[in-house]
């Protein structure tokens, strides 16, 4: 018995991969639903043999497939039918021998005869299913190993079950009982089948198969899986598990890429960011290395680029893009590359593409639920006014903030927006304030009468504004606010430190990050006092972490640091440190993204959180007549000598 094991493992040396080479498409589709669902491939197999059609190209094929999947599923009297009736009626095919080692395998599960075990020993392994194999082997190793032939030899068995068995997760389980403890580096546990659907096994099947380096066999399954699958979900995925095969998964550690539009409208901003990635990186002792691909501003470019880098290049993980047009591009692309990207955009949604795709960039919705969080629990505001522009920003964040508000148990009573193009704001102050109802006409001529009956101008008598909440919302940059703010205190809106009359409640102006600018405490004067906004990064903030990268920068790069900026210092050390941590493997490095964290960062974002962006924290930002402070409660100030005067 000794010597004949000795000379089984001598004749199979050299083990050969298992190849779909003249493999009916009936068969290749079997062998992959098998893998989720054993009696729906047992079902194709079987309804291609009752057909009638008797194709000698396919129908010894379709016996020893079905017979090998009832042998697999417990069913050893059919399956031992289909191996009788492939020997029987193709004597001289090349599958009589499989179908011979079928029997076998059968009848081992009863008693280990000496004939069963001869032909378990010398039959080829050639046209033989894996599975059939795999179980072979792990059969001679337990034999060997029971009746003590030589360690290495058994052991070359036990290896040749283990190489076997990983095309099928219930025969690797059998294996790894039977004769993982022949093996060194066997698991100590069981292997975990896979679970999800058919389709979601075999898709699971070909990443494990492209990351082990087993590329024929990564291709060969993903073709099946699309030829089985042409409408699934994963189709990306799978397209780019054969380029990625066909390339050799180069992964590169430490190598990451990032997207820019380097070239077009966009490249001088793209050439300033670069430059801050480029420093977040030297300040950071350059452990990573950075690949620049530039997009050219088009999800084209985007694709293209994203591809070169992670196919090519062997970039580990991805920067970028920074255009929102781009940005669900790039994470698309990403996740069917299964490469953790991290995205620079503010707008999209490009984390809903899945558990690859995180966004460094901080988003509208993000400063809106800062801002109303505040507004609630530290100003005690429930009822709110929109005033915005008539775009796709100013429309987004209406229905973000009034989302926001609605959640948090307040209401929003009002919404009022007004064309980016016009200079002359007051019809939209006009009509916030209701002067505009038919309703109020008889009020602005009782008005009038009474002003003559006092001696004074009608024509410079005005409704006042009807009020019926407490703060107003305006989405906008700091240059049309002045504008703005400038129309609802001529239409007499108690704004700022601005009261018409004295003893008037003031109504909050609530904002955005892109009302800070220090330019916007002079231009807006006494009507923007008193406002609130909110931003991730403030130069004026005393956080020396802050201090040190604005001295840092500014003396890099000689400007001084935005806010824009300042995230992508942040999502470059994020990125970085996961990188790090997962080295060559994306999938670690994917992890480890949900995982990191930096102590110093300058925007206010530490972590990714479970939805994949950025937790950040918000600084709360307030004006002054000498500036943009950080806001404190408020204290009960007489009000200033003149306030209720238009002159700033």
């Amino acid at each position: 018995m000794i010597r004949t094991l000795a000379l089984v493992c001598a004749l199979t040396a050299c083990l050969p991969k298992p190849s779909d080479a003249g493999t009916p498409d009936v068969v290749r589709r079997a062998q992959v639903v098998s893998i989720g669902d054993r009696m729906a491939a047992i079902r194709l197999l079987e309804d291609e043999i009752k057909s009638g059609r008797n194709d000698p190209s396919v129908h010894p094929w379709a016996l020893l497939h079905a017979g090998e999947q009832r042998r697999l599923s417990g069913d050893f009297a059919t399956a031992r039918t289909w191996f009788e009736t492939l020997a029987s009626r193709y004597p001289t095919h090349p599958l009589k021998d499989p179908a011979r080692l079928g029997m076998a395998l059968v009848d081992a599960e009863t008693a280990l005869s000496g004939n069963t075990l001869a032909t378990l020993q010398l039959l080829d392994d050639k046209s033989v299913p894996t599975t059939m194999n795999a179980d072979r082997y792990r059969i001679l190793a337990r034999v060997g190993a029971d009746e003590g032939s030589p360690m290495p030899k058994v052991r070359g068995l036990a290896e040749r079950a283990f190489e076997y068995g990983s095309h099928d997760p219930t025969v690797l389980a059998r294996v790894q009982k039977s004769v993982g403890d022949l093996l060194k580096s066997a698991p100590s546990s069981p292997v975990p089948e896979p679970t999800g659907t058919p389709e979601e096994i075999a898709v699971q099947r070909s990443r494990a198969e492209l990351k082990a380096g087993t590329f024929d066999a990564a291709k060969a399954t993903a073709a099946d899986a699309m030829e089985t699958w042409p409408a699934s979900q994963f189709l990306a995925e799978l397209e780019y598990t054969i380029k990625r095969a066909d390339a050799g998964n180069a992964t590169v550690a430490g190598r990451v890429g990032v997207l820019l539009p380097k070239t077009g409208d966009y490249a001088p901003a793209a050439a300033q960011l670069e430059q801050v990635i480029q420093l977040a990186n030297a300040e950071a002792g350059s452990p990573i290395e950075l690949v620049f691909g530039d997009t050219l501003g088009t999800a084209e470019g985007t694709g293209a680029e994203i591809e070169r880098l992670v196919i090519e290049e062997g970039c580990v993980a991805i920067l970028g893009p920074l255009l929102k047009s781009n940005g669900d591009e790039a994470a698309r692309r990403a996740q069917a590359l299964r490469t953790p990207l991290v995205t620079l955009t503010q707008g999209g949604d490009p984390t809903a593409a899945g558990d690859f795709a995180f966004r460094g960039f901080m988003t509208l919705d993000h400063q809106i639920r800062a801002l109303v969080d505040h507004s609630t629990e530290r100003e005690s505001h429930t009822k709110y006014a929109v005033l915005h522009p008539e775009n796709g920003y100013g429309e987004a964040a209406r229905d973000l903030f009034t989302a926001a508000v609605t959640k948090r148990g307040g209401e929003v009573v009002d919404v009022v927006s007004y064309a980016t193009d016009t200079t002359d704001f007051r019809k939209a102050a006009q009509e916030l304030g209701k002067k505009h109802l038919e309703e109020r006409k008889a009020e602005l001529w009782e008005m009038k009468r009474e002003a003559k009956r006092r001696e004074e101008n009608p024509d410079k008598v005005m409704l006042p504004p009807i009020v019926e909440f407490d703060a107003i919302f305006i989405p906008d940059n700091h240059r049309r606010l002045v504008l703005v703010t400038s129309a609802l205190a001529y239409e007499e809106f108690p704004v700022g430190t601005f009261r018409k009359h004295v003893d008037e409640e003031p109504i909050q102006l609530l904002g955005i990050n892109a009302w800070n600018n220090p330019a916007l405490v002079q231009t807006g004067g006494r009507y923007v006092q008193d406002s609130v906004f909110v931003d991730a990064f403030w130069d004026q903030d005393e956080d020396p972490i802050v201090q040190q990268f604005i001295e840092t920068f500014t003396a890099s790069i000689e400007r001084s640091p935005r806010v824009i900026d300042a995230l992508a210092w942040d999502a470059t050390r994020l990125l970085t440190a996961a990188v790090l941590e997962g080295g060559d493997d994306r999938d670690a490095i994917q992890k480890a993204m949900g995982a990191v964290e930096i102590d110093d960062p300058v925007a206010g974002g530490q972590a990714f959180n479970e939805a994949r962006e950025v937790d950040r924290s918000f600084h709360v930002l307030t004006i002054k007549r000498d500036g943009i402070i950080r806001w404190q409660p408020p204290q009960d100030d007489a009000l200033e000598p003149g306030v209720n005067s238009l002159e700033q």
